[in-house]
C-alpha cells in the first residue's frame, strides 16, 4: 500500500518546486478568483499555513505587499524635506556614517559638516529652503 492509497490526492501538499511547475501549468486566473472568494478566517488560516510551509516566500509576500507610505506625504513641489531648525541647514541620514541625523551642504554632491550642535529636525517645503 502506498501513501497515495491512504491519503486522497486532493490533500497532496506539493514541494515548492512542484508548486511552481503547477502554477505555470494551471495559469493564475483560477487562483486569483479563488483568493478573492476566500472568507477572512480561511484567508488567515491559509497565510498561517504558508508562514510555516514556506517562510521565505511568506516574508517576501509581506514585504512586497506593504502599503506605500509615499501616499501619506505630498509629492513634487509640495514634498517636505528635513532640515535643522536650529541653524536652517539641510539634514539627512547617511547610512554609511551611521543612523544619526547629520547636517550637510548641498552644492552638487552633498557634504556632511559639523556646525557644533546636533540637528533638531523639522520639515519644510523646497520653496522655504535656504541654502547653508
Amino acid at each position: 500500500m502506498t501513501l497515495n492509497e491512504i491519503i486522497p490526492d486532493r490533500w497532496h501538499i506539493p514541494l515548492p518546486a512542484d508548486a511552481v511547475r503547477e502554477q505555470f501549468a494551471a495559469g493564475d486566473d483560477d487562483r486569483l478568483d479563488r483568493l478573492a472568494a476566500l472568507e477572512e478566517g480561511r484567508l488567515a488560516e491559509s497565510m498561517a499555513f504558508l508562514c510555516g510551509y514556506a517562510p521565505g516566500i511568506f516574508d517576501a509576500i509581506l514585504t512586497a505587499t506593504e502599503p506605500c507610505t509615499d501616499d501619506d506625504y505630498p509629492s513634487g513641489e509640495d514634498a517636505l524635506e528635513p532640515f535643522c531648525t536650529t541653524c536652517g541647514a539641510h539634514a539627512g541620514v547617511f547610512t554609511a556614517l551611521g543612523m544619526e541625523w547629520r547636517h550637510y551642504r548641498s552644492t552638487g554632491k552633498p557634504a556632511v559638516f559639523d556646525p557644533g550642535h546636533a540637528p533638531v529636525i523639522g520639515w519644510r517645503t523646497p520653496e522655504n529652503m535656504t541654502l547653508v
